[in-house]
This record gives C-alpha cells, structure tokens and sequence, in this order.
C-alpha cells in the first residue's frame, strides 16, 4: 500500500499510452493503515499503472482530527485519526 498527497505537484496522465501516477509527497501510514506524517525528506513516487489495484481518495480538509500541515506548503492540510 502506497500512501501519499496529490498536490500542484503531482502528476496523472490523461492518455492511454502513459498511465503512471506521480505523487508529490509519500506519506507513511499508522498501525491502523491511516496517514500519519508526510515521510521525511520525500521528493515524491512515481507509481506505476501495472502496481495500481484500487485507490481511495480523500479530501485533506475534511478531517477531525490530528492535523498535519501539507508538506507542499500551499496552504492545505492533511487530517486524519
């Protein structure tokens, strides 16, 4: 499992030939499989379409609890339990 935030820096492609997705900044998960912090001094993952089952996404500013400044610095937040 692959955890990280899609920001003004990621990237996913919008043709049938390039399907990879990049991720601006990984993040590790608890115990429990949820965000817990951006991984320190992440530059990003590429991950690749063949290694993608299914995502989840979720909206960093729809949390109540435990929030964490996003690493990108654009003002958004990550929250989570």
């Amino acid at each position: 499992m692959i955890a990280g935030y899609y920001g003004s820096g990621s990237f996913a492609p919008y043709s049938a030939q390039a399907q990879d997705l990049f991720l601006e900044t990984r993040w590790d998960l608890d115990d429990d499989k949820w965000f817990l912090r951006a991984t320190e001094k992440s530059l990003g993952v590429l991950v690749s379409a063949s290694a993608i089952v299914s995502m989840e996404l979720y909206d960093p500013g729809n949390g109540t609890q435990g929030t964490t400044t996003n690493p990108a610095g654009d003002g958004n937040e990550a929250r989570g339990t």
